[in-house]
């Protein structure tokens, strides 16, 4: 992972909230993405394509949509940005082998690209539909600028906070840390946390074969 040191550029800003260069951040890349064609792959998907990759799978057809996919992303045209759930069911494979696949193939598609999170997107709807309708359509930026992130912001902005350093060494400090967080890879992230930690991550509990069970066991009272 390279060290990006923006020390002095923020310390020129101090100015600029962390909450400002944030959405510039999110601009400036949702602009970098309006020439590409954006592919979604759910979690069954980039399990077929990591298996593929791994030799595992042997599908004419899963082999070409990897390579229409790559060839796709390489040329400019496509990228496929992953989400929170992604993430959760990605890292829920958690042997190394399997795991660095998908990291390195995430990597290379989603060219380091997430859906912001949930919390996010409602945020911005919300402020999108009061602002259109009291100001007009001028009045924000198009929604499909503000729905991207990168991959360690997959779950919402974080940043260092209750530092021992003054308010604005603090403010400098965090605005750093969002220009490194912002070029942090998939695989970095993974070899950061480490397998140990991954394994012992808080898991969702898997209520499907609870209410296949409880459905099954209801069939006879249900009419239609």
């Amino acid at each position: 992972m390279n060290f990006i040191d923006t020390f002095a550029k923020h310390r020129a800003e101090p100015e600029k909230s962390f909450e400002v260069y944030y959405k510039e951040r999110r601009l400036s890349l949702g602009r970098r993405l309006l020439s590409r064609k954006k592919v979604y792959i759910d979690t069954k998907y980039w399990i077929l394509l990591r298996d593929c990759e791994l030799g595992r799978l042997d599908n004419e057809v899963v082999t070409e949509l990897l390579q229409l996919l790559r060839d796709g992303v390489g040329a400019g045209k496509l990228v496929c940005p992953i989400s929170a759930d992604v993430f959760i069911e990605i890292l829920r494979r958690a042997d190394y082998p399997t795991l660095s696949c998908s990291v390195e193939l995430i990597d290379a598609l989603s060219l380091g690209v997430s859906i912001s999170s949930r919390e996010e997107r409602i945020r911005q709807e919300l402020l999108s539909f009061v602002l259109n309708n009291i100001q007009g359509e001028k009045s924000c930026h198009p929604p499909g600028l503000l729905v991207w992130t990168k991959l360690a912001y997959t779950f919402g902005p974080t940043q260092p906070c209750y530092t021992p350093f003054s308010t604005a060494e603090e403010l400098t400090i965090q605005k750093a840390f969002l220009d490194q967080m912002w070029e942090v890879s998939l695989r970095d992230m993974i070899d950061i946390m480490g397998m140990g930690a991954i394994r012992n991550m808080p898991r969702i509990p898997n209520l499907s074969i609870q209410l296949n069970e409880v459905k099954l066991a209801h069939a006879g009272e249900n009419s239609s």
